[in-house]
């Protein structure tokens, strides 16, 4: 006859058959990844379609996306350098360009690729911010971060969207230095480093604001962490990165312009003191606009009052930067330790959670900050355009907002309180798509050049010339079936405009046969006048969208030059 079991063995079995309760299914794991990809990648393509649908709707391109996009076009040839283009101090050559001519590579050359690309960047940034907000937190917490981030750049206001969904406007810039960022936090020397150091340098050469939202951030941001610890081999990976990248993009930039592939043709301008002082208000202004508060024409749009008062709750941006500034002169002043499960030795030990967490939140804040001073500094006219400069604020300070919440709803002790906290993060979604949705109710804005570009192609007239702001639109909204080509009068006679975005191949030797022009708009002199001093009568007038056509019955072209008498090498 057996003998009961002891005590020993009942408790091995009562182990034995717990740990057979607690362990997974096999297979379950695998499921759920599937699970949260094919819903992840379901919700990103909905998004991209709810923010292409959305920039139609409230805005139109111009042709500074156009003529980027063209870039992009040239790119994709295989013209990587864009050799013979005159391009703009701001060239945009390794940031909006590049993702023009990946896009015009998978779908060939479409107009709504314009809108279509800053929806797709957008949506990326969105994604990458809800990363970093619930990077190393648990899963309420992650959950309350990642929404603030989606609620804020994912559904945004209609003063922000106009700014987001435009290019080139700075998103790509802050898209490159954010995925920096989330490098370059491991605070190693590892392949994160080099790719690190490669998209700072992209955005420096492409951008000169990426200096100030990229390379200086994260240069002080190693300075603040050496300040925290107390240790210098804390600040060497970040000061090494904006080093690094800072000496990389001067040598693209210096070998692109020796080589004769990029010419730079423009300068920056910049405030005068006076005006930096007038800008702070109006920083703040177009700050409250971005977030929806308001009010606006272009900040509340269609939305209902009800609704607008939902993005009252954006105001936790200015509590969370508040707190950065707070947190960050607190640890240099005094000083934080690692905890001592985190402390070792060597350089292993700068990886840790706390100082990449630490890392991360400084560099969020200092480029945020540094997209201020860029406003400040670069701002020349009170005028809504100008607040692209703010842009990368926004979204800096929208994931450090994330990082906020999720670390105030981690160290929130009771649960109704923290279940409370994750409701209403919930809600301000909710309430923020429902915003989202009136503004998708608006009358599409009218524009004249697709009716322009129709009537060309159908016309057979493929080569001929306008002013700036008409001829690359027309030309991409044709889907670069008729080549319009940017043009400018000097004394009274029409040369090639060869300055900013600009490729000086499109004119030598080519024929073209008509003018496009808006009568009293006078773009540089470009008019019916100035058009017959040069080339005589025009054979036919066309009025189309409020537009005159001229077209001239046999070819024409520029035999005296590319530049007006005495300026060989200048530009109009």
């Amino acid at each position: 006859m057996r003998s009961a079991p002891s005590t020993l063995e009942r408790s091995q079995s009562l182990e034995i058959s717990l740990e057979a309760v607690g362990s997974p299914v096999p297979g379950a794991r695998p499921v759920r990844r599937l699970t949260a990809g094919v819903a992840a990648a379901g919700v990103f393509v909905g998004l991209v379609a709810l923010l292409y649908y959305a920039s139609t709707r409230t805005l139109r391109a111009d042709s500074d996306a156009a003529s980027t996009m063209l870039q992009g076009i040239s790119m994709s040839h295989g013209n990587l350098g864009l050799q013979g283009w005159r391009l703009s101090l701001d060239s945009f050559w390794l940031s909006d360009t590049v993702v023009f001519a990946l896009l015009v590579t998978l779908f060939g050359v479409k107009y709504q690729l314009m809108y279509l690309m800053p929806a797709v960047v957008a949506v990326v940034l969105v994604f990458l911010g809800m990363y970093l907000a619930s990077a190393h937190r648990r899963r309420g917490a992650a959950l309350a971060g990642a929404l603030t981030v989606f609620a804020l750049i994912g559904l945004p206001s209609s003063f922000l969207a106009n700014k987001l969904l435009q290019s080139p406007v700075h998103v790509v810039t802050a898209l490159w230095c954010l995925l920096s960022f989330m490098c370059l936090r491991r605070l190693r020397f590892d392949w994160y480093f080099v790719v690190g150091v490669i998209l700072l340098a992209a955005a420096t050469v492409s951008d000169l604001i990426g200096l100030a939202i990229g390379i200086l951030p994260v240069f002080l941001a190693g300075l603040v962490a050496v300040a925290r610890s107390r240790s210098i081999r804390v600040g060497v990976v970040p000061a090494a990165a904006a080093a690094a990248g800072a000496l990389t993009a001067l040598a693209l930039r210096t070998l692109a312009g020796a080589g004769g592939w990029l010419e730079m043709t423009s300068r920056q301008r910049t405030a005068t003191m006076l005006q930096a002082l007038k800008n702070v208000p109006l920083a703040f202004h177009y700050a409250v606009d971005m977030f929806g508060m308001g009010q606006s024409q272009q900040a509340r749009g269609h939305v209902p009052v009800p609704l607008q008062l939902a993005h009252l709750t954006a105001a936790t941006v200015g509590v969370a930067v508040l707190v950065g500034v707070g947190r960050l002169a607190r640890g240099v002043t005094h000083g934080e330790r690692l905890p001592a499960s985190r402390a070792g030795s060597g350089l292993a030990t700068t990886g840790a959670p706390g100082a990449q967490d630490n890392f991360l939140d400084d560099v969020l804040l200092l480029a945020t900050l540094g997209s201020l001073c860029s406003f400040l500094g670069l701002t020349v006219l009170s005028v809504p355009p100008e607040a692209r400069y703010l842009l990368p604020a926004a979204i800096f300070a929208s994931v450090l907002t994330g990082r906020f919440v999720a670390s105030l709803a981690e160290r929130v002790r009771p649960s109704l309180t923290r279940k409370a906290l994750q409701g209403a993060s919930i809600a301000t979604v909710l309430a923020f798509a429902a915003g989202t949705g009136y503004q998708l109710s608006g009358r599409v804005p009218a524009t004249p050049y697709p009716a322009i570009a129709r009537f060309l192609a159908a016309h057979h007239l493929q080569s001929g010339l306008a002013d700036y702001w008409t001829s690359a639109i027309v030309t991409i909204d044709s889907d670069d079936r008729v080549l319009v080509r940017p043009v400018g009068a000097v004394d009274g006679r029409i040369y090639p405009l060869v300055r900013d975005n600009s490729d000086v191949d499109w004119y030598r030797g080519v024929p073209f046969r008509y003018l496009v022009y808006a009568p009293g708009a006078m773009f540089r002199g470009v008019n019916k006048r100035a058009a017959e001093r040069t080339w005589g009568h025009p054979a036919s007038v066309f009025r189309v969208a409020g537009y005159r056509i001229l077209v001239w019955a046999r070819p024409f072209y520029f035999p005296k030059g590319l530049f007006p008498p005495g300026r060989s090498k200048s530009l109009l």
